[in-house]
């Protein structure tokens, strides 16, 4: 018969060997060591060190294309960029924008507006993306996946899209970015209108070879604090884009 002390003994050098928290987890793993431990505990310790392993630094396409499949939602991707930008707000689109990191990395998201879950793989990232290392909530993902900017349907950027995102910001920047204005003319309301022009050229014509001369103005107007509140432009360059933006944002008309 063996001796219990020396069973006891070997069963307390097991619980040190394998980190087992009691003599009763010890006994588990002599009797049954290919066995799965399920206990509370265990889980506990299981799913903390997911979180650990997880909750680092991913590639942000990364995280996108495996956030998706986890039924987030606005307020969850709020949780991680803050507050977004809404582009489009209606029956079948909540198409939603962030830029949170410094380096012009733009984020598009499409959510069903009932819902605010996101649609599957409707999303898209701007080239800037690519570089991103970002930290979210623990999930389950494979590292270093090749980027991919997403699968939301774009169409090219326009003039008119240029334009519309100066609205409500103030005229200073505008003159910042693009110099002294042509003219500068004030209202009687106490605003003025502000107008830039520039000559262009377009890409010689396939057949003939002839260039397509003009002159683009492109004009603001100011309420009293300095506000952008409309614009307009004529004769710009029709050849002109801009980048990209979602298909599912109309372009803007003037608001001249």
């Amino acid at each position: 018969m063996f001796n219990k002390k020396l069973i006891l003994s070997g069963i307390l050098s097991a619980a040190l060997l394998s980190g087992c928290a009691t003599v009763e987890d010890a006994v588990n793993v002599l009797l049954s060591p290919g066995k799965k431990d399920t206990s509370p505990e265990a889980i506990k310790k299981q799913a903390a060190k997911i979180e650990i392993d997880q909750a680092g630094s991913y590639k942000i396409n990364t995280y996108m294309r495996h956030a998706m499949g986890n039924n987030f939602s606005v307020n969850d991707y709020t949780k991680v960029w803050g507050n977004p930008t809404i582009l489009v707000k209606n029956n079948s689109d909540y198409l939603l924008k962030w830029a949170p990191y410094d380096n012009n990395c733009t984020i598009y998201i499409n959510f069903d507006p009932a819902t605010k879950i996101a649609k599957t793989m409707d999303y898209h990232l701007s080239e800037n993306c690519a570089s991103i290392n970002m930290t979210g909530p623990a999930i389950d993902v494979p590292r270093n996946e090749v980027f991919s900017p997403g699968y939301m349907a774009m169409r090219d950027r326009t003039l008119s899209d240029a334009m519309e995102e100066w609205i409500g910001k103030n005229v200073d920047k505008v003159l910042i970015s693009w110099g002294s204005p042509y003219s500068a003319v004030p209202l009687n309301a106490g605003g003025k209108v502000y107008s830039w022009r520039n000559a262009w050229q377009t890409r010689p014509n396939v057949w003939s070879g002839e260039y397509t001369y003009g002159t683009c103005q492109q004009t603001f107007i100011t309420d009293s604090k300095g506000t952008i509140t409309s614009w307009d432009y004529s004769a710009c360059n029709p050849e002109n884009t801009y980048g990209k933006t979602p298909a599912a944002v109309p372009i803007p008309s003037p608001r001249g």
